[in-house]
This record gives structure tokens, C-alpha cells and sequence, in this order.
């Protein structure tokens, strides 16, 4: 038990934040009084936190690509596992994630880098991209079982050779669920009929 330095109450230690700092492990201030007084400051000097937040990103560029980089070799578990999680838990994240990766994917074939949102670039909301994909799915196909059936591009991304390409055949349209070995048959051809 612990009294917070704030409100004056006595709560457990599971009650307050970890700090390694201090003697005991815990920081001064519970959770509920902490999450207020962090409430308070960002309503007060939220706009110029985040504007002095967007200048240092700006002015140090690579250092912040540092930061974000080593961040993401030291902790790659942490959010490989958080992604789990959510993709399990959450059918509209799983989709989401697998339409972005199909988006992203196109610009792998150009120089040139995705300029806009991949909402944007698909030319639809998240929930009409579920349906239409939905609509095109052959009996067996479900988005539980996507793994086992990919989205693909009906003129391959392999054909762009410009963002403007690669935006063109990542529009919604251009998009359809094709069985995982049919489309790995499929290759990078346009003409291609499923046996």
C-alpha cells in the first residue's frame, strides 16, 4: 500500500504507475490522479505539443527515422504481438490491414512513394471495400479463413510502372479474393482462368 501524493488516499501498488526511479518502484501519483493531471495539461498545451512535436520531427528527420527504427528492432515482438491480437479480436482491423498491405504492395514495383491514405488510393470507405470484396467471395471464403485466399489484383501490380500506375490498379476495382493457389498460379498474368 502506497499513499498518493495527490489525492492523499492509500491504494495498493497495482494502483499506480511503475517507476523505476523512485525507491519503492511506483510512481508518486495513483493512475486516476496521473491520467487527470495529464487530462489537464493536454487541454491546456495540447495544440503546441503537438506542433512543437511536428517542428523537432521536421528539423531532426533522421534522428527521429533513428529513434523509430531502433524502437522497432528492439521491440518487433511487442507489436507483432499486439497486431495478433487485434487481427484476432477485431474483424474490421484484419481487413483493413490486409487491404493496406495489398495497397502498399504496389508501390514495392514503382520509385515513387504512396502520396495519399490507402483509403484514399482504394477510392472507398473500409466498410464498402468489406463488401465489395465480400461480394466476390467464392463458396469456402470467409474472412476467417483469409490465408488460405488472397486478394488480388485482376491487372497486376507487376504492369505499374508509375505512383499514378500503381494508384490506378489499387483502386477497388482492380481488386477481387482469389483461392491462394490460384493466385499464386495466377503469377503477374492478366488473362488468367483458374482451372
Amino acid at each position: 500500500m502506497k499513499k498518493c501524493y495527490a489525492c492523499g488516499n492509500t491504494k495498493p501498488f497495482t494502483e499506480y504507475y511503475r517507476d523505476k526511479s523512485r525507491p519503492d518502484g511506483v510512481s508518486s501519483r495513483c493512475k486516476e490522479c496521473d491520467k487527470k493531471k495529464r487530462k489537464a495539461f493536454y487541454e491546456k498545451n495540447g495544440r503546441t505539443e503537438r506542433t512543437k512535436n511536428r517542428e523537432w520531427k521536421k528539423q531532426n528527420a533522421e534522428r527521429h527515422s533513428e529513434i523509430n527504427n531502433r524502437w522497432s528492432r528492439n521491440n518487433r515482438w511487442y507489436a507483432s504481438e499486439l497486431h495478433r491480437k487485434r487481427s484476432k479480436n477485431d474483424q474490421l482491423y484484419r481487413i483493413k490491414r490486409a487491404l493496406r498491405c495489398s495497397v502498399n504492395r504496389a508501390f514495392f514495383y514503382t520509385t515513387d512513394k504512396k502520396r495519399k491514405k490507402s483509403e484514399d488510393v482504394l477510392g472507398c470507405s473500409w466498410d464498402e471495400a468489406r463488401l465489395h470484396i465480400e461480394s466476390k467471395f467464392e463458396p469456402g471464403m470467409s474472412w476467417d479463413n483469409h490465408g488460405e485466399w488472397h486478394i488480388d489484383h485482376i491487372i497486376p501490380l507487376a504492369t505499374a510502372k508509375t505512383a499514378e500506375d500503381a494508384e490506378r490498379l489499387s483502386h477497388i476495382s482492380n481488386l477481387q479474393p482469389l483461392w491462394a493457389k490460384d493466385n499464386m498460379k495466377k503469377g503477374a498474368k492478366i488473362d488468367y482462368r483458374p482451372d
